[in-house]
Parts: structure tokens; sequence; C-alpha cells
């Protein structure tokens, strides 16, 4: 069996969440990406649920006087919120978010070439951000398909309308087939782009975050390099100079 080289097994995660950000009209990481109708689109898809949380809100507390309604209509209000800055972080920082996957990416090209033991510590890298990754699919999936599907379940079951989320559509009357079935389909587009993105922020962040052992896993290995050149008998040819001067860059270049 051949053995994927790291820095394949890094492109692929980043193709993977490229994907996921490009379904929300969000592929920052492309060189000529523009705010595009998708992004627009997705843009028109939160500011609607905020106005229409606000909605219902009002609808709880002045018309039908029930307060309670109004924590059900919050439920998701922080989700969304967190998703509309993660969006807007990576438009407005999306020269700081391609510089850092470059970095990462030119690390892998790089110490991938090098012997076994810079090798196994960007595999250690990999493995541990595949398991993050994979422990946010996991989550983000359970939850998409349990908000969605409660629905037709519950309604098989008790014969009673429930929806996906509990913001209301001005001029929709929930109480109707027809308005039932297009606040619903609002909802889940709400969801689904939602889950979407907020899945592929949060593979970037912890992309990013997760590499920080590598460097000094990297250092390690230079350090390693060093005693070796250090320990040579010959020592006219300098090349434990090299190795020194290369450390130093490292580390100047990371402690910035």
């Amino acid at each position: 069996m051949v053995l994927k080289r790291t820095v394949q097994r890094f492109k692929t995660i980043l193709r993977m969440a490229r994907l996921c950000s490009a379904v929300c009209g969000a592929d920052v990481f492309d060189p000529d990406y523009r705010i595009n109708p998708l992004t627009i689109f997705v843009l028109l898809a939160i500011n609607s649920y905020l106005i229409c949380t606000g909605y219902t809100i009002y609808v709880d507390i002045y018309i039908e006087r029930d307060w309670t309604k109004v924590l059900q209509a919050l439920c998701l209000l922080g989700s969304a919120v967190q998703g509309y800055c993660k969006l807007l972080n990576g438009i407005w920082k999306k020269h700081t978010h391609r510089f850092l996957i470059n970095e990462l990416l030119e690390i892998y090209e790089k110490y991938d070439k090098y012997d076994a033991d810079y090798r196994c510590y960007l595999s250690k890298s990999l493995d541990t951000v595949t398991y993050i990754i994979k422990i946010i699919l996991v989550v983000y999936a359970g939850s998409v398909i349990g908000i969605i599907s409660v629905v037709p379940i519950y309604r098989l079951l008790f014969h009673e309308n429930i929806f996906v989320m509990q913001f209301l559509l001005p001029g929709i009357d929930p109480e109707t087939e027809f308005g039932y079935i297009v606040m619903n389909c609002m909802h889940c587009t709400c969801i689904f782009f939602g889950a979407f993105g907020n899945f592929a922020a949060d593979t970037f962040f912890f992309t990013y975050v997760s590499q920080i052992p590598l460097l000094a896993n990297i250092m390690k290995c230079k350090f390693r390099d060093l005693n070796e050149e250090l320990e040579e008998l010959d020592m006219q040819d300098n090349r434990y100079k090299t190795v020194f001067k290369d450390i130093l860059q490292w580390h100047q270049k990371y402690m910035k």
C-alpha cells in the first residue's frame, strides 16, 4: 500500500474545509475570491433570521403575552451570531487567513522531504487535526440530523406540527399547511448553511491552533541536527554554522 505523504494529507484537509466554506460563498483561500451571489444570499439569510427573531419576540411579548416562548426564539441566536462573526471575519481578514495557510503549506512541503523524525512530527500533527475534525463533524452532523429529523418524527407520532427553528416569518400563517411547509423550508435552509459555515470555520481554526506544537517539534529536530554536526570529528567545513543559522531564522520567523 502506498502511504500518502504528509503534504498530501494536509492538502486533503484544506480541500475539504474549502469545499464547506465554498458552500457558504466564503472560499476566501481562493486568490481570486470575490463576494459573489451565494455570499450575498447567505448574508441575507442570516440578517433575515435576526430580523425574524426580533419579530417573533415582539409577537410573543406584545401579542401573545407569552414570555416563555421568548427563550425558544433565542435558543439558536448564539449560534447564528457566532456564524455571522466567523463569516465576516473570514471575508475581512482573508489575506491573513491565506498567509497562515500558505505558511503551513510551505512547512509541510519543505519538511516532508526531510528525514523520518520530521515526517513523524508532521504526521502526528495531522493525526491530531484529523481527530479534532472528526469530532467536530460528528457534533455538527448529529446536531443537524437531530434538529431536522425530530419534526417529521414528532408529526408522525403525535400528529402535531412543530418547527425546526422557533422564528416566525412576517405574513406567513404557521397554522396553515402552506405556512408550515414554507417556514420549515426556511428553517432548514438556515440550519444547512449554518452547519456548513460553522464547520468550515472551526476546521480552519483548529488547523491553525493544532500546528503550534509542530513548530516546537521542528525546532527540536533542528537542535538534533545541530548536535549531530557538533559531534562530527571534522569541524572545518562549518556545516554546524549553517544549521545554527537555520535554527535562529526559524525562531525569529515564528516568534515575531
